[in-house]
């Protein structure tokens, strides 16, 4: 795969996991040290790959999404995503800072939703134009925890667009950090795993560490 001038950096986990907070928080400190980045997310990112995020979320009640048709969304909007947004902000040097990606479509799509892996990867394959990724964060904990932060953001929140996924039972939840560890284990050579149960600036400090030795050294 080609190497960019710029640095696209993942962060991926479970739901409640508290990635938003950490991303916010990982922006600002690479933005004190003077690197020029983006954040986004995926699904998402652009308006087309948004309009497409809202399908993916949140689908009509009456009518229940199948996952082939969740793979072909999320392809969709990956190709849009990093056509118009990733690749260019890498392209001009800067490094992208992004809320999910290619491995949360292993994890969801085809260890949760049964898609064979070469199914999946050929979809990657297609739409992510060799895109490299530079370094991924895993933020994991106990499920307890997680589902904790989820209740209550659930409770603070006004939105009535719920993501579907929010309410899901805590054997859900156990399977998907499972198979997050596990997409981890098969990518160490790319992959930092943080104890989010940590605080914000221990987490912080953490993968601040991992950044000088796996990409300014």
């Amino acid at each position: 795969m080609k190497n960019l001038p710029g640095q696209l950096i993942t962060i991926e986990g479970g739901e409640g996991v508290g990635k938003s907070l950490f991303v916010k928080l990982l922006s600002q400190k690479i933005q004190s040290m003077g690197i020029k980045h983006i954040v986004t997310r995926e699904p998402g990112g652009t308006i087309i790959a948004e309009k497409l995020r809202k399908i993916f979320t949140t689908p009509p009640k009456s009518e229940k999404i199948c996952k082939e048709a969740e793979l072909l969304l999320i392809s969709a909007a990956r190709a849009q995503h990093i056509k118009e947004k990733i690749k260019p902000a890498l392209e001009q040097g800067h490094w992208v800072l992004c809320d999910r990606f290619i491995d949360s479509t292993f994890v969801y799509q085809g260890h949760l939703g049964g898609i064979k892996e070469k199914i999946i990867q050929s979809l990657i394959n297609f739409s992510s134009f060799n895109i490299n990724i530079d370094l991924s964060f895993l933020l994991d904990c106990d499920v307890k925890i997680s589902q904790k932060r989820l209740k209550s953001r659930l409770n603070k929140s006004t939105d009535i667009h719920k993501s579907r996924f929010d309410e899901a039972d805590e054997k859900f939840h156990k399977t998907l950090r499972s198979a997050f560890l596990e997409q981890a284990k098969k990518n160490s050579e790319r992959f930092i795993v943080l104890n989010s149960a940590q605080t914000p600036e221990e987490l912080i400090t953490n993968s601040i560490i991992a950044i000088k030795k796996r990409i300014l050294l």
